[in-house]
């Protein structure tokens, strides 16, 4: 019999741990003032993401107001985390801006309805949100941080 997948819920939250969200953190410090970003996997569970794991990449991009994942890169990863029972739930990145999707986002956003962790680089204090694309509508996600 063959395997159906089914479209991804809307998401109400994703769940991340105290290390995931610092990982991130690091990661934005690290590469500013160009975006970070990477993939987030483990899995969804009803209308929650519950992270596993942050695995970064390489930002391909020639600006450094965009991100690019490295295609080969990302396959991959997908394919490792297929073999470890995880799924892509999310991608994150950080912008030199607010934490909120950009409008070269959007297009990816819809291809990639996952969660969208953004970081917020715009003032000393790093911000964090989270939204997804469904039903052609970009919708806030809520963050639920575990210890």
């Amino acid at each position: 019999m063959e395997e159906v997948l089914l479209p991804i819920p809307k998401i109400q939250k994703i769940i991340l741990n105290n290390e995931h969200i610092e990982m991130m953190l690091e990661e934005t410090r690290k590469t500013y003032p160009k975006e970070a970003c990477g993939v987030i996997l483990g899995l969804f569970e009803g209308e929650t993401a519950k992270a596993q794991e942050v695995v970064f990449t390489k930002n391909v991009a020639e600006s450094s107001v965009s991100f690019v994942i490295d295609v080969e890169e990302l396959y991959r990863i997908l394919v490792q985390a297929e073999g470890e029972g995880k799924e892509m739930i999310g991608i994150f990145h950080s912008h030199p801006t607010i934490a909120k999707p950009s409008s070269a986002d959007k297009p990816f956003m819809e291809i990639n309805p996952v969660v969208w962790v953004i970081f917020g680089t715009l003032s000393d204090r790093i911000d964090m949100a989270a939204y997804q694309w469904f039903e052609n509508v970009i919708h806030p996600v809520e963050i639920v941080v575990e210890h």
